[in-house]
């Protein structure tokens, strides 16, 4: 007979070992921090993916206190672009891409400040783990995980690198057990086959063995805790003073220039692509209305009425074409110029060193190209002249950054080059009110 005193010590256990956020699923958790700055949410978060996140700095960088930096800085990060990551139930394979990318940016770091320094440290930092053929392995395994698609990393991350069951994964994810297990096997044998070109071919067990070593290991009871006390500070706003490192803070805003930089090339990219597009779309229409011109012999007589039913609904084609194409343009146009201004944003001073991001020019580029596409879209007076106020207030705001900036980050010459963009925009707009 079951004792009822060991059922409630029992569920007592769970719930000391389980704190508050532990049951909901990470896109609950996100959602709840993204909308509500919750910090309970954040710590769920920090705690549940904190091992994985140590795992993976640790196998990247051999100095401990590297590890460390990154391991913050990761979830640093995570406090800043909580809002970016979609589908919010994906967490664990944004925080290990994220892991990864920083503690690479780590280890670079490190590199070169130890080529700085001038005298070579008599004592080295020993390792902590002991030598295993293993230890030259994961580094390999790391890179070849990040390579593989993202339906199947994921599952790889939970299952593997998180220890998570293949029930437990297909409940955060909304899959079907089924879908999980088929989808880690093919994971696995994708990245055996991978891992073969680096060395002897692995076994499915081998790759389990790899992955799963540092999925049990528990991260620094100091770093957990420093890590959630500057991510909550962090997430506040407060002054970070004495609880961010300055080579934390640094590595912190070196990903999120990547990200940015990475966002900033994906645009464009997909402009440029857009460009063989449409002129192939346009030799297409031209070939098609060539062929469709009557022969010499073969004169097609169509029934008039059809014939007229036919043409407006071409036009009609053609012109939402035209305006699909304008909104695309438009929406583009309004990413280019966010992109602009938020590394302007980015542009600021680190401790003694001058970072210097965004550039001007490429607020007022993007800031003129929205104008042309507004204008485009909407050719009533009334909107023609909402399109060029709205681009004198642009150019006015970025006067101001501009003005803020240029005291000790930006050359004089960017001062400036804002007033001349801010003095044309107002003349366009008294231009256009004269007629």
């Amino acid at each position: 007979m079951t004792n009822p005193l060991s059922e409630i010590l029992q569920h007592l256990r769970r719930s000391v070992s389980h704190p508050r956020g532990a049951e909901r699923t990470d896109g609950d958790l996100l959602a709840c921090f993204v909308s509500r700055r919750e910090q309970a949410a954040l710590d769920a978060l920090v705690r549940r993916h904190g091992a994985m996140v140590w795992g993976v700095c640790r196998r990247i960088l051999s100095h401990h206190h590297d590890a460390e930096d990154a391991f913050q800085a990761t979830f640093l990060v995570l406090v800043r672009k909580a809002h970016s990551v979609v589908p919010r139930e994906m967490v664990a394979n944004w925080l290990y891409g994220v892991a990864r990318q920083t503690a690479l940016k780590a280890r670079t770091t490190a590199a070169k400040r130890r080529l700085r320094e001038t005298q070579v440290a008599e004592m080295p930092e020993p390792e902590t783990r002991p030598q295993d053929p293993l230890n030259e392995l994961q580094p390999l395994l790391d890179a070849e995980v990040s390579r593989l698609p993202d339906k199947y990393r994921v599952v790889l991350v939970l299952c593997e690198l998180e220890g998570k069951s293949r029930k437990e994964t297909a409940g955060q994810l909304r899959l079907a057990e089924g879908t999980v297990a088929s989808r880690l096997a093919r994971a696995k044998s994708m990245l055996a086959k991978r891992m073969a070109r680096h060395g002897p071919a692995l076994s499915g067990s081998a790759v389990s063995a790899a992955l799963a070593r540092d999925a049990t290991a528990s991260v620094p009871d100091p770093v957990l805790s420093s890590t959630i006390e500057a991510a909550s500070v962090y997430a506040a706003g407060q002054t970070t003073a004495g609880l961010i490192l300055p080579p934390v803070a640094a590595l912190t805003e070196g990903v999120m220039r990547s990200m940015m930089m990475t966002r900033l090339k994906t645009i464009v990219l997909i402009s440029v692509m857009a460009l063989p597009l449409c002129g192939l779309t346009g030799a297409a229409v031209s070939l098609g209305r060539t062929e469709q011109e009557p022969g010499k012999t073969r004169e097609p007589t169509p029934l008039p009425e059809k014939k007229e039913a036919a043409k407006p609904a071409q036009e009609a084609k053609t012109a939402d074409d035209v305006t699909d194409l304008r909104k695309a343009r438009l929406d583009l146009a309004q990413k280019g110029y966010d992109v602009a201004v938020e590394r302007i944003g980015l542009t600021k001073r680190m401790g003694n060193t001058l970072v210097y991001v965004g550039k001007p020019e490429e607020v007022y580029t993007w800031s003129v190209r929205l104008l042309q596409t507004e204008r485009e879209m909407k050719p009533k007076r009334a909107d023609q002249l909402a399109a060029l106020e709205a681009h004198l207030k642009r150019m006015i705001q970025l006067q101001k950054a501009v003005k803020d900036l240029s005291r000790d980050l930006l050359p004089p010459g960017e001062n400036l080059s804002a007033e001349w963009h801010r003095l044309e925009a107002d003349l366009w707009l008294a231009q256009a009110k004269a007629k």
